[in-house]
């Protein structure tokens, strides 16, 4: 299945001070503390990693598994975890993520963000919106907090 996918590796739940081979291009990593990591190849985008993380949670946690399937939730969190992922500025859900780069995920906050449309997935799939995303879009501010970043303030002439 990882070579389908353009995955080189996915191991085992991992103590989160072993970090050998996760800076491997196409590395997928999950650690015991409820992050993973996967490092760019060029050919995988935020979203269908965010979703491979979702089918990961899901299986440990009953509360995600309504989730697992959901390409609107791979969206909402994929965008979340760029936002999060500054290196990454500039990179839409569907844009694979660059070689090399590393995407970092983070379970608890996915975990939060996906809490208020538990048993709504219509609420979700409305929030993310018919047109395939929450690129710029205001109902993505509203569900992520509309975080200011640094930077958004200074002139630009």
């Amino acid at each position: 299945m990882a070579a389908a996918t353009g995955i080189s590796t996915v191991g085992a739940v991992r103590s989160r001070s072993d970090m050998q081979g996760v800076d491997e291009p196409g590395a997928f990593t999950a650690f015991d503390d409820n992050t993973a990591i996967f490092t760019g190849n060029g050919k995988i985008s935020p979203q269908q990693i965010t979703s491979i993380y979702l089918a990961l949670l899901a299986k440990g946690d009953k509360e995600m598994a309504q989730f697992a399937a959901s390409q609107d939730a791979a969206i909402l969190g994929a965008r979340s975890f760029i936002d999060q992922n500054r290196q990454l500025a500039g990179l839409t859900t569907q844009s694979p993520i660059p070689n090399g780069e590393q995407f970092n995920m983070d379970g608890t906050s996915l975990k939060d963000l996906l809490r208020p449309f538990a048993n709504n997935l219509d609420a979700l799939r409305a929030a993310v919106g018919e047109q395939g995303g929450l690129e710029g879009n205001s109902a993505m501010s509203r569900a992520t907090g509309n975080v200011r970043t640094q930077g958004r303030t200074l002139p630009i002439d």
